[in-house]
């Protein structure tokens, strides 16, 4: 329940400081810009950022894709509750996964009107020791010295 509020603060906090979105279609690849030109670019673009993190986490491993993205004040979220504070702790609880253990397909992006924050969702699959269990995520990202940051990654698995 707790996970659910955090969500929706999050979401509506997005949509309140005006941002538009991009969406990657699930059966054609294709995207669907949002109204406004350079909001739509600068999703775009952030969406490109959780392919390209995607991507790492697939081949490098997700301690190697995390630590990447990750600063002091990320965040990691999930139904149990706060996971992790700070890159160190995001490559601590990743560490010992295999690459592609933790695999996930951007859906949507949205950047605020000032393109100072985004927020990222899509599915992901963690292949671990208990076999395979799939879900929703949500990222929240922060425009930075020139990269996006997590701000916080959200995660729970899907209900069987």
């Amino acid at each position: 329940m707790k996970l659910r509020i955090v969500l929706s603060s999050l979401v509506v906090g997005l949509f309140a400081t005006g941002c538009v979105g991009v969406s990657v279609n699930r059966n054609s690849g294709s995207s669907t810009k949002g109204s406004a030109s350079d909001g739509s670019a600068n999703s775009m673009k952030l969406l490109a950022v959780d392919v390209e993190f995607a991507h790492r986490s697939a081949t490098q491993g997700a301690a190697k894709a995390f630590s990447h993205y990750t600063d002091a004040n990320s965040l990691r979220l999930t139904a149990t509750g706060l996971n992790a504070v700070g890159r160190e702790a995001f490559i601590a609880e990743f560490r010992d996964l295999p690459d592609g253990a933790l695999t996930w397909t951007p859906r949507h992006a949205e950047v605020s009107a000032a393109g100072d924050l985004g927020w990222t969702w899509g599915d992901f699959v963690f292949r671990g020791p208990q076999g395979e269990r799939q879900g929703r995520y949500v990222t929240v990202w922060r425009w930075r010295d020139g990269q996006w940051w997590i701000a916080a990654d959200i995660g729970t698995a899907a209900s069987n």
